[in-house]
Parts: C-alpha cells; sequence; structure tokens
C-alpha cells in the first residue's frame, strides 16, 4: 500500500476522511474488503514493515521495554 495511506502523521479531520476514502478504494482495487479487518491488518502490518513504521504492538512494546 502507498505510504501516504499508511503513515501515522496527525491530519486533520478532513484530510483523514479523503485519506480514508482514498485507502478504502485502494483496497477495494486490490480485491480486499474495506471492512474485513482479517483482510486489511496484514496488508497494514505489510506495508507499516515495508516503510518501516513500527505498529501499535511494536509501539506498546517498546513503551514497557525502554
Amino acid at each position: 500500500m502507498p505510504l501516504h495511506l499508511v503513515d501515522k502523521s496527525r491530519r486533520s479531520s478532513d484530510e483523514d476522511r479523503d485519506l480514508s476514502a482514498e485507502r478504502s478504494a485502494w483496497l477495494r482495487e486490490h480485491g480486499i474488503d474495506p471492512g474485513d479487518w482479517c483482510q486489511v491488518y496484514p496488508v497494514l502490518k505489510a506495508s507499516w514493515a515495508v516503510y518501516g513504521i513500527p505498529s501499535a504492538l511494536d509501539r506498546a512494546r517498546a513503551r514497557h521495554n525502554p
């Protein structure tokens, strides 16, 4: 998935809404149901790994294991 669709940077609600729509369209174009977390999460996790973005679990582990 393109970086701008998985980046966790803070954005305005309008930008977030637009990116959410774009992310959903991208997922549908690739045969993934955007409403099915079991399909979406592996794509997000793989994309985060490619771009070096830590997952929420990785961030939580880092907080508890300094």
